[in-house]
């Protein structure tokens, strides 16, 4: 996995949302893996009455401002990891190699919580916490590479 992303915790209202960060010349995951146009598909249990959803969105166009996202969905029942896990494996194969799925339903957003990479057999990313979220997804596709996100000590 290429240096350089890290998650950031973002206090939003009575909810934290993880949001990508640049932190070095090195480009986020998005640029490595699809340089021409990164496809980024967004899936969340923020809901779209706070502003968690455009800070996410505003954060990742700065830092990668060819960024193609689409939102999958930010209705997801709050920290429904079942409905969240439901939804990435019914959607994915829809999407081609190389797209990043940033997908956060977490009931343990804020805490000690691992941020994730996962790469699959089909070549797609998933930036998402160590909470189950694609457990079934990788038992179908298959996994090639998990790597921790952590923020550079400094």
């Amino acid at each position: 996995m290429p240096a350089g992303g890290a998650i950031a915790r973002i206090r939003t209202g009575r909810r934290a949302a993880a949001a990508c960060r640049h932190d070095g010349p090195a480009g986020t995951i998005a640029a490595a893996v699809h340089p021409k146009r990164p496809l980024l598909v967004f899936l969340s249990d923020f809901g779209t009455t706070e502003d968690a959803v455009a800070i996410c969105q505003g954060v990742t166009v700065s830092v990668a401002p060819d960024a193609e996202i689409i939102d999958l969905t930010h209705q997801v029942t709050p920290f429904s990891i079942s409905e969240g896990a439901r939804l990435l494996p019914r959607t994915a194969p829809y999407f081609p190699a190389g797209t990043v799925f940033v997908s956060v339903v977490d009931p343990g957003v804020g805490t000690a919580r691992r941020p994730l990479v996962i790469r699959t057999r089909r070549g797609q990313y998933f930036v998402l916490p160590d909470d189950g979220l694609v457990t079934s997804l990788v038992n179908r596709d298959g996994l090639a590479g998990a790597r921790e996100i952590r923020n550079p000590p400094g």
